[in-house]
């Protein structure tokens, strides 16, 4: 009776880490990107104060050539230094407005998926959002996707415009993300898109 329990243990665990080997290998990918290949190639942690953000990064892999010049557009050690200095400017623009939000959402990851400019400019890729918005076409560099689907996860898809607009375009993103980790709605008289823009504004000044 114990050997079979035993055994029963050790089938769940080994089931158990199957599934989180395959969830570390694939974090879960937006629906607007079903389509396209991506392999993972960093996971880490941003952090400022005493608040830690833990993202991945996955670049398209197919066609090759397109991996190769947007990991050569997105070098790893660039994209977390980014996300640092994001972060940092993130906490003083609500200092700046007297603001001191808090997580109200435990664990709650973003995944960032670079994608090729061709990919991301596809005129039905986004159409569905478009429409939404009542806004019958329209060019989109950089989007954030709450992926309502599943609690706790989010997604940011870029793509290589110039290594400025990379920037900017991250923290555009980035802010959206904060906006539901920590419910900035109770803070701000402002929707999502607004306080993004505003923070977008504040660090490109910033940074200029």
């Amino acid at each position: 009776m114990e050997r079979e329990v035993i055994k029963a243990f050790l089938a769940t665990s080994l089931f158990a880490s199957i599934i989180l080997s395959t969830d570390i290998d694939h974090p879960l990918k937006s629906d607007y990107i079903a389509d396209l290949e991506t392999k993972l190639i960093s996971r880490s942690t941003a952090s400022y104060l005493d608040l830690k953000i833990e993202y991945t990064m996955s670049i398209q892999s197919y066609p090759t050539d397109i991996f190769s010049n947007l990991y050569t557009a997105y070098p790893i050690d660039d994209v977390q230094d980014a996300m640092n200095e994001i972060f940092r400017y993130y906490f003083l623009f609500n200092y700046a407005n007297m603001v001191k939000p808090d997580d109200c959402k435990v664990r709650f990851n973003v995944n960032i998926f670079i994608i090729g400019t061709k990919e991301m400019a596809d005129p039905n890729r986004f159409k569905e959002y478009l429409e939404s918005i009542g806004l019958s076409s329209g060019r989109v560099y950089a989007f954030y996707d709450t992926t309502e689907n599943v609690y706790a996860n989010s997604a940011i898809l870029l793509t290589d415009v110039s290594p400025r607009q990379n920037f900017l375009s991250l923290a555009h993103e980035f802010a959206h993300y904060m906006w539901d980790r920590q419910c900035l709605g109770r803070y701000y008289e402002i929707d999502s898109e607004a306080f993004s823009r505003k923070f977008e504004y504040y660090i490109a000044e910033k940074t200029n």
